[in-house]
Order: structure tokens, then C-alpha cells, then sequence
């Protein structure tokens, strides 16, 4: 790997000019404005011609040569002049570009960041083609390769169009339109689920000033004085910091769903770029990239959407970072705590982790049985995981609550006191397996410390192998998880889904097993397919129990396809080969992979399975999101029934509060809710609307069984003690709309 040390003496000093020339670029900009110029584009052209003048001076006196140019290997002169003007053109074309991204007005931070982005881009193409005309030495003196050789061209292209596809994509934009445009949208703003929204909600809490540890749901009467969440704060923390680059003139929600449309972009890259590395660390393909891109983006679970701050996209980045340590030949000291440590986060926002640790804890283990020096890196591993579990134990709860809370569907000391029993095992283990004992004897050693670990969890948390929700209301098993689509099991979804999501782990153990069934293969790209093979098939028994496991097995997928796919694509022979000898081997890969991804969806529609769009929904989230409930029900602070799946939204965009929603600490809440929805009559749901004591109610009665009283208020006039609020707007389609009615007491 280059470092700077090996660049060329004027691409080090070319580094160093472009980074002072930004700095005076944005100084410049900043004297401009502050002294009374009022056009920005005007003010940032003068800032970016001071800058460039300042680049090329410093190019004639410290960038160039002593002979006063730079020469290409082959000793032609590079013009510098003109690498400086093309970069400052592009620099302000991007910088053009992304004003109408950003809300306006655009203060401090906005101007900073797109003058970085225009000045970082601008400098990396320039670097890039200084790169590779100039001469550079290798660790045993030969030339390094061009960056524009094929294989590196095609990186770039691939990165280039990933960013495009996330960060300019049509519905970042659109968001970013609508955000600007607020209470005025033109459609809801996404997601459609309720839990980005009540994390927003929560954000908007603390940054308003309440307590970090304070967890509790303000707007809902459910149990009539609130309830908390068990989200921990990782998540709430990177909204908070994307929160704080937006321009601070707006108001709160305005940053915050901004912050929300950015962050998943961002995870969606770093995602892909671990991807890549996971998947390239054996079988070095330079389409490995692009067809985990590919793979990420048409994946059925999209955590990286715009607006989703749910802590599923931030598990399967740590996920992805994971399993790109472990799948290392030869992981150091620092790698194997650095592996602990994305394990301890995952930990740490949620405590479904444990399962994975556990299989990356065994699979570690049983390496240490065929090679006892691994037995340092699971001892590593555990320690690292247990470190930062404390740490966000410390983070999470005042000291004094440190070792009396315990909560089993969120971080607590019972997840804390696994982990470092688990480190305390692996020390053990290590330090047993150092000596020269037999095989037998080493199985014995891991078999009792494993059951020494599990034996002393169960006798101080006994609850904990009964499972997280230990605690819940019982209603939450029979009558909130059966409704919620992730919490079902695989094989009771439809079957385009069910094809859908079995796809990529189809696709990656065919591919496995046709590269484990080789006799040839190496020994460290054959640890690389074990290790994968097992996690797939760990991975894959969880998503079949419940559905949501699949953020977890698709990565692994994704990495196995990536990974094998374009060896076995470019070196096609026998009959394959000749269907493909035309074809360019840098293109066969997504040949291939486009087959299989057109052969998936004609398949998904030949199911039969019908979309369906519940337009009367979409016309209640317009009617929450465009503002209009507090001028027709009044700013006080009413108790709203609603769907338990639109919580989350009247809560972060109404002062109402809300009986209940989509989070499973709120049993009696959701048995209310249930109660209302299966009243057949008028008198049936009066005393539960009292008890509960709403005022006013929003929803679609198209929405609820033909038996039941909302179904038949959407043909009837409703009772005397149910009056019809007039004045909504709705979006301009067709279909049943929602209604609203007060409750007169």
C-alpha cells in the first residue's frame, strides 16, 4: 500500500498547496459575505480565483521542479496552469450544483461543506492524473501501475456512480425538495414506518434539553403518563451530529428530517465500501466492488433509504465491518480488538447481537482448536466487545442505576456481565491451549469453559435465556407481533417476498459449494468459504424464524456473490465459455448478474401476488405531515386516536398525543387500540375511547374488517357524540379518503 512517503516529491507538495488554497477560499468567501456582498455565486467565484492564483504561484515557486515544471515519466512537460483552471472550474461547477440541494438561507456550515466537496473533488481528479503520468516507485523499486489502467478506472467509475446513485438519486432529491418546501410537500415525506419517526421525536427531546438519559415517550397517554423506549442513544447520537451541520436559522424538525435524509446516504456508502473490502480480501476481483453495489442497491431490504434512521442501518454497516475483519488471513492485535469493538456497539444498540457475537465467538473458538495461536484473537475479540459494552452501559444510565437496572430487550448489566464472562472463558482458553495438549483434551477445555460461561449467566440472570421481551405484556406476543411483517416468520410471507429474499443466499451457496468442492483450492481461501458458509446458514435459520434476520444474512450474501461470482464469470469454459467468449470479461460479471436479477423478477411476477397501494393512507400521512390537524383540532394538547402505525408521525409532527404505537413496551396501549378496532358497535368502543380519553380521531375505515364500527362509519353518519371535522386537503388521486371526527365529551 502507497503512502505518502512513496508519492512523488510534487504530488506531496501539490497535496499541501491544494489544502492551503481551500483555506483561503473559504476565508476569502467569508470576507466577501461579511463585508456586504450579497450573491453568493458572485462572492465564491472572487474567493475561487484569489485561490486558484494562489495555486498557481505556489505552483511556480514550491510544486514544480528546480528546473520549473513537472515531467511526466517519459519526460514531457505537464502544463500546471492548465490542471489549476480545469480543477477551479469543476471545483465551482460542483459547488453550483450543490446549492439547490441545500435549505436555504445557507449559512456557515452549508458553504463550508460544499466548498470542501468542489475542492475535494477537483484536487483528487487532478491528483489522480498527476498520479499517473508522474514517476513512482514501488517497495522494490519498479514503477507503480497507472491509476489509469483498466482496473483502476473501473473503481473509480463504479465509486463515482455509487455516490451519484446515493447521494443524487431521485428520492434524496425529492426529499431534500419537499424538506425545503415544508409544511407545502407535494407527497408524505419518507419513511412510511413509525419508528424514524419517534426517533426523531426522542432526538428533538434530548437537543431540546432534556436529560440523555432520559428515554421516556412524551406524547402518548399509554400508560397515561408515558412509557420509555429501549432505544439506546448510537443512533440518536449520529442524527444529533448530522443535525448539527444543517444551517441553524431553520427550525428544529426542518434539521432534523434533513439529518435524516443524509445519514442513510452516508451508511449506504460506507456499507458498500466494506462490502468490497469483506469480499476482496481472498478473491481480489476488481468487479468484487461493483457487483456488491449492485447487490446493496436491489437488495429487498433498503435501511439506507432516505429519511430511515431506524438502528437497523447502522447494525448492518457494524455487520458488514465485522465481517470484513474476520474474514482476514492473518488478523493482528488491533484488528481482532477493533472486531470486538463493532461487536460491542452492535451490543449496544441492541441486544439481539449477542446472537451474532456468539456465532463469531464460536466460529473463532473452533479455529482455536485446529490452531491454538487463534485463541488470542477470540480472547481479543471478547474483550474489545466487553470494553465498549461498558462503555455505553456508562453512557447510558446514571452510575448509581449502573448494577440495579436490568432490562433484557435493551443494554443493561446483563448484557455487560455476559460479555466479560465471555472474555474471562477466552482468557481461559488461551491460556490452556498455549500448551502442547491434544486435540481431545482441547475440545474438553473449550466444551467446560463454554458451559462454565452460560452456567454462572443463568444463576445471576436466570430471565435472560428466556429471551428480551421476558418482560413484555403477553398481548405483544398474540396480538402485536403476529401484525408486524418483520416479526413473521419467512415462510408465512408471499411468495414474491419469500423468492425475493431468498435469492442472494441461493445465488452465494451454489456459488460456495461449486468453489468448496474443488480440490485445488488454497487454505486460506478455503477458511474464507467455511467462515462465510457457516454464517450464511446461521444467518439464514434466523431470518426463516423471523424475517428481520435477513439485514444480517444478506451482507453475508452479498460478500460471497461479490466475492466469486466474477472469477467463476471471467473464466468461464466448456459450454458457458462459448456463450460468453464475445462478451468482454470485464462485463460478464453483470451479464450474469443481471441474468439472475431478471430471472428473479419475472419469476416474483409470474407469483401473482397483486401490489397494493393503500391510497387512503397516504392521504392520512399527507393530511399529518402538511400540517394540517392544529388548525382544525386546536394546539392544546388533545389524546388523537390513530392507527398504531402513524404514531410515530403525529407525534413529531403534531403537539397530540397518541394512545399507542409501533414499539412493544406498550402492551396496554396496543390492547386498547386493538379493543377500539374490533368494537362492531358504537357502544362497544365508547367506554374504551373514554377510558383513554380521546378527543379527537383520524383514520380509514377501509383500513379495518366489514364487521367492525370505523369500517361502517365510512358509509354511516356517525353518532351524536362524534362530530365530522370538515376543511382537510388531500392529494389529487383517486380513491377513499380519511376521516376526522372530535369526541365531544
Amino acid at each position: 500500500m502507497q503512502t505518502l512517503s512513496t508519492l512523488h516529491p510534487a504530488l506531496r507538495r501539490f497535496l499541501g498547496a491544494s489544502a492551503l488554497c481551500c483555506l483561503i477560499d473559504a476565508g476569502a468567501l467569508e470576507a466577501l459575505l461579511g463585508f456586504g456582498m450579497q450573491q453568493l455565486q458572485v462572492a465564491r467565484l472572487l474567493s475561487l480565483s484569489l485561490a486558484t492564483a494562489v495555486l498557481l504561484a505556489a505552483g511556480m515557486r514550491y510544486v514544480l521542479e528546480k528546473d520549473g515544471e513537472i515531467k511526466t515519466a517519459k519526460g514531457q512537460p505537464i502544463p500546471f496552469s492548465v490542471l489549476a483552471v480545469a480543477g477551479a472550474v469543476l471545483n465551482y461547477t460542483i459547488f453550483l450544483r450543490l446549492l439547490p440541494l441545500m435549505p436555504v438561507p445557507i449559512d456557515l456550515s452549508g458553504r463550508v461543506f460544499a466548498i470542501f466537496i468542489g475542492a475535494a473533488l477537483s484536487a483528487g481528479c487532478n491528483f489522480a492524473l498527476l498520479h499517473s503520468l508522474l514517476p513512482q516507485k514501488g517497495k522494490k523499486g519498479q514503477r507503480r501501475e497507472s491509476l489509469l489502467r483498466p482496473r483502476t478506472v473501473i473503481r473509480v467509475v463504479i465509486w463515482v456512480l455509487f455516490i451519484m446513485l446515493a447521494f443524487a438519486s431521485s428520492s434524496v432529491v425529492s426529499q431534500l425538495h419537499d424538506i425545503n418546501a415544508f409544511p407545502n410537500i407535494k407527497m408524505p415525506l419518507d419513511p412510511a414506518g413509525p419508528d424514524a419517526w419517534l426517533r426523531l421525536t426522542q432526538v428533538r427531546n434530548w437537543l431540546s434539553g432534556e436529560s440523555f438519559f432520559d428515554h421516556t415517550v412524551r406524547q402518548t397517554n399509554a400508560p397515561f403518563g408515558g412509557i420509555s423506549t429501549h432505544w439506546t442513544r448510537p443512533m440518536d447520537a449520529l442524527v444529533a451530529l448530522y443535525y448539527s451541520f444543517t444551517p441553524s436559522t431553520l427550525a428544529i424538525n426542518i434539521r432534523l428530517m434533513l439529518a435524516a435524509t443524509w445519514l442513510p446516504a452516508s451508511l449506504s456508502l460506507v456499507t458498500v465500501a466494506l462490502l468490497g473490502l469483506g469480499a476482496g480480501r481472498h478473491f481480489r476481483h476488481v468487479q468484487a466492488l461493483g457487483c456488491g453495489a449492485i447487490l446493496l442497491l436491489v437488495s429487498v431490504y433498503k435501511y439506507t433509504a432516505p429519511g430511515d434512521v431506524d438502528h437497523h442501518g447502522l447494525l448492518t454497516v457494524l455487520w458488514c465491518g465485522v465481517l470484513a475483519l474476520l474474514l482476514s488471513p492473518r488478523l493482528a492485535a488491533v484488528g481482532a480488538l477493533g472486531m470486538g469493538a463493532l461487536l460491542g456497539i452492535m451490543v449496544w444498540v441492541s441486544p439481539e447481537s449477542l446472537i451474532l457475537a456468539a456465532a463469531v465467538y464460536a466460529l473463532l473458538g473452533i479455529e482455536s482448536l485446529f490452531k491454538p495461536e487463534k485463541a488470542t484473537v477470540l480472547f481479543l475479540t471478547a474483550c474489545g466487545a466487553a470494553v465498549v459494552a461498558t462503555a455505553g452501559l456508562l453512557a447510558e444510565m446514571p452510575t448509581n442505576e449502573f448494577f440495579t437496572r436490568q432490562t433484557y430487550d435493551s443494554l443493561s448489566i446483563v448484557q455487560g456481565t455476559l460479555l466479560w464472562l465471555t472474555a474471562a472463558g477466552a482468557w481461559v482458553l488461551a491460556l490452556v491451549l498455549r500448551f502442547n495438549i491434544p486435540f481431545g483434551a482441547r475440545f474438553f477445555v473449550a466444551t467446560v469453559t463454554g458451559g462454565g460461561v452460560l452456567l454462572v449467566q443463568s444463576l445471576l440472570y436466570p430471565k435472560f435465556f428466556i429471551g428480551p421481551l421476558v418482560d413484555a405484556d403477553p398481548f405483544i406476543f398474540t396480538g402485536f407481533l403476529p401484525r408486524i411483517l418483520e416479526a413473521r416468520p419467512l415462510f408465512q410471507s408471499e411468495p414474491a417476498l419469500i423468492l425475493r429474499v431468498l435469492m442472494m443466499p441461493a445465488t452465494a451457496a451454489f456459488l460456495m459449494g461449486q468453489c468448496l468442492s474443488k480440490r485445488d483450492i488454497r487454505p486460506d481461501k478455503r477458511r474464507f468459504l467455511l467462515l462465510l458458509s457457516v454464517l450464511l446458514a446461521v444467518t439464514a435459520l434466523l431470518s426463516t424464524y423471523q424475517l428481520r434476520w435477513g439485514y444480517y444474512m444478506q451482507p453475508v450474501a452479498i460478500i460471497a456473490i461479490a466475492a466469486l461470482l466474477p472469477g467463476m464469470a471471467t473464466a468461464a469454459r466448456g459450454d458457458t465459455g462459448k456463450w460468453l467468449k464475445d462478451v468482454p470479461r470485464y462485463m460478464r460479471t453483470y451479464l450474469s448478474l443481471g441474468c439472475l436479477l431478471l430471472a428473479v423478477s419475472l419469476l416474483a411476477r409470474a407469483s401473482g401476488q397483486p401490489i397494493e397501494k393503500n391510497f387512503c393512507s397516504l392521504q392520512l400521512r399527507y393530511a399529518v405531515q402538511s400540517q394540517q390537524l392544529p388548525s382544525l383540532l386546536g394546539d392544546k394538547s388533545h389524546v388523537l386516536y390513530a392507527p398504531q402505525d402513524r404514531g410515530g408521525e403525529i407525534q413529531f409532527f403534531t403537539p397530540y398525543r397518541i394512545i399507542a404505537s409501533n414499539y412493544h413496551r406498550e402492551g396496554a396501549g396496543l390492547r386498547a387500540l386493538d379493543g377500539i378496532e374490533k368494537a362492531k358497535t358504537q357502544t362497544e368502543a365508547k367506554p374504551l375511547l373514554a377510558a383513554r380519553k380521546v378527543d379527537a380521531m383520524l383514520f380509514c375505515p377501509d383500513a379495518y374488517p366489514e364487521d367492525s364500527w370505523l369500517y361502517k362509519l365510512g358509509d354511516t353518519p356517525p353518532p351524536r357524540w362524534l362530530a365530522p371535522v370538515t376543511g382537510l386537503r388531500f392529494l389529487d388521486m383517486q380513491g377513499p379518503k380519511p376521516l376526522l371526527l372530535k369526541v365531544k365529551q
